[in-house]
């Protein structure tokens, strides 16, 4: 009762029963507004802004129900995510929380106003995911989930980068179930560009998904319709430790999966497993970083110029041990024993009351997103897919 938002204040009374012989607990709690009402956004110096409209319902009586609805919207990224969270207690307690979670994402719209313009990145991405999650507490640190969920993603995409305005895309459709569990504990203290505490997560993952591909004018395939069934195992620990003004983090994080090709190369290299640890990695088409299994590691380092400044200085190793190769029209999963990339991040950074405001510089081992400057105002974030990646 204390962790949860919805009550403002918690009082423990102790009561002595003298017919019982025994002692009573009685906790008094003082809630807050049933329904709550947040507003913001993000303005940032590429095609990525946004604006965020959430509204929380509290309903409290034999059992505690958290009713949410986000929404997200923007020329890059559109999202609704909307879920109910039912607090039950039996011998232990528990929530059950179905949710429906609707993720869009036009990665044509990804320039940046400071560095020349690269070819645009052809690509649509519509996923959708109806889910039931059960989660419980492990001891007194640890919270497990067991997630089952309905897929239905569209993938829409260019075969070439001279596209014009009369061509059509290639859509490949996946549908099927997502079954999972996963174990976390958590801390940080922000929800973006954190300083202090840590952050752990294990997943697994059951997927049985059918495919159907359809092609467009710069298709090289027919029309396909095939079904997939993979798991995937994924990682990932976040930990800070401080010194003063100083605040030295590291990061580790990796993926184990045997999911199969789909049709044609783009289509599976979209729904690889991906790295993506700087804020704006999720809007770039990183073709480097995904792979069907990898390791990363980075350290990070803060340096809190005042109580509300901090300047960031971060790098990244990123092994990939499976990657989508392609020769001519044949492509496949590849073992690449020999190669690593890296990612390289400086920002400064003002936690206001609006949000975070940072301007940073990054660095990707990538020719087509080496080297970007992203200015934004507000919190740059994103509900993963429906694949979980």
């Amino acid at each position: 009762m204390v962790s949860e938002k919805y009550f403002a204040s918690v009082f423990p009374d102790i009561k002595y029963d003298s017919e019982a012989n025994k002692y009573s607990l009685e906790l008094y709690g003082r809630p807050r507004s049933n329904l709550n009402v947040n507003i913001g956004g993000t303005i940032a110096t590429r095609k990525i802004s946004q604006v965020f409209l959430s509204g929380e319902y509290y309903y409290f009586d034999n059992y505690l129900s958290k009713n949410t609805a986000d929404f997200y919207a923007g020329s890059f990224y559109k999202s609704a995510h909307v879920r109910s969270r039912f607090y039950l207690s039996g011998g232990f307690p528990f929530y059950i929380e179905p949710s429906f979670t609707f993720n869009s994402r036009d990665f044509l719209s990804s320039d940046d106003i400071f560095l020349a313009d690269e070819p645009p990145t052809v690509l649509d991405r519509a996923d959708r995911s109806y889910a039931l999650n059960l989660g419980l507490p492990i001891t007194n640190k640890f919270k497990a989930v067991l997630s089952g969920s309905f897929i239905n993603n569209d993938d829409f995409y260019g075969n070439a980068l001279d596209i014009n305005s009369t061509d059509t895309l290639d859509n490949l459709e996946l549908k099927g179930n997502r079954f999972g569990f996963s174990l976390e504990e958590g801390d940080l203290n922000r929800k973006q560009y954190a300083s202090k505490g840590k952050s752990l997560y294990f997943g697994f993952d059951y997927f049985s998904i059918d495919e159907e591909y359809r092609p467009g004018t710069t298709g090289t395939s027919l029309v396909n319709r095939d079904s997939h069934q993979w798991i995937r195992l994924f990682g990932k620990w976040e930990q800070y430790f401080n010194k003063g003004k100083w605040s030295t983090g590291y990061l580790v994080q990796g993926a184990y999966s045997n999911q199969g090709t789909f049709t044609n190369f783009l289509g599976t290299l979209v729904n690889l497993p991906s790295f993506n640890p700087l804020q704006d990695s999720r809007t770039l088409l990183l073709q480097n970083y995904r792979a069907f299994s990898y390791a990363a590691f980075g350290l990070k380092n803060v340096y809190a110029i005042t109580s509300s400044l901090d300047f960031r200085l971060e790098g990244y190793i990123y092994k990939p041990f499976e990657i989508l190769s392609q020769t001519e029209d044949l492509f496949g999963r590849t073992a690449v024993p020999d190669q690593m990339y890296i990612i390289g991040s400086s920002a400064m950074v003002l936690h206001s009351p609006v949000g975070p405001i940072s301007i940073a510089v990054n660095y990707y081992d990538d020719s087509e997103n080496q080297w970007g400057v992203l200015l934004h105002i507000g919190y740059l974030l994103f509900n993963r897919n429906s694949l979980g990646n």
